[in-house]
């Protein structure tokens, strides 16, 4: 029958899957990592946000909106260890996105990127077999090239909010106009609390290595 030709199928493509899973799920997730950052960085969709407002505490919202950023460093902190094969990062990529996909929708209503995040959580679930190295994530072997790579990404998502606020038009919105300042702030300290998580990442690697 139909399942019994596709198990040949499977078959015949799971090793070149697998092969290719640890690079291909590393730059997905460094992917959804900068996604987060520039996200917390820009101005919130202000319809979108009125309409949260109206149903979330705002300090919940305060607290996704900072939170979903870091939650974004952590990603692209756990891409190399995805892409070195390591079991923990495998499970420590699925409890991140996990998270990350609700804090997008407190943060102010952000559907597609919860929709990105839980799509490439369930892309990765089969693919557990493809990391098979144990050991921990506190031994992975961080570059100073991946961290210059990092860090241009955090200090890319703060380019993009400033000019993101700076070029906003809120002329037909003098509602949202009053609300600018705010949104400002959520951003500077989301982008502020992603490049403190990666400045202390790469202290603490220089401290243990």
């Amino acid at each position: 029958g139909e399942a019994s030709r596709r198990m040949p199928l499977w078959r015949d493509l799971k090793p070149a899957l697998f092969a290719a899973a640890p690079w291909t799920a590393a730059l997905l997730t460094m992917a959804a990592g900068i996604m987060l950052l520039a996200s917390g960085a820009t101005p919130s969709e202000p319809y979108r946000f009125m309409r949260l407002l109206a149903i979330t505490p705002v300090l919940l919202i305060e607290v996704s909106h900072f939170a979903s950023s870091v939650v974004g460093m952590a990603l692209m902190l756990l891409a190399f260890g995805l892409r070195a094969r390591l079991g923990a990062a495998w499970a420590a990529t699925m409890a991140t996105l996990l998270i990350a996909a609700p804090l997008a929708l407190l943060k102010g209503f952000n559907w597609e990127e919860a929709t990105a995040l839980i799509a490439l959580m369930v892309l990765l679930a089969p693919f557990r077999g493809a990391f098979p190295r144990t050991a921990r994530l506190s031994r992975m072997e961080i570059t100073p090239g991946w961290l210059l790579s990092a860090a241009c990404a955090v200090l890319g998502a703060g380019l993009l909010g400033l000019w993101s606020f700076q070029h906003a038009d809120y002329a037909d919105q003098p509602w949202w106009r009053v609300m600018a300042d705010a949104d400002a702030a959520r951003a500077i300290r989301a982008w502020a609390g992603a490049a403190l998580a990666l400045f202390a990442f790469g202290l603490w690697r220089l401290v243990v290595s």
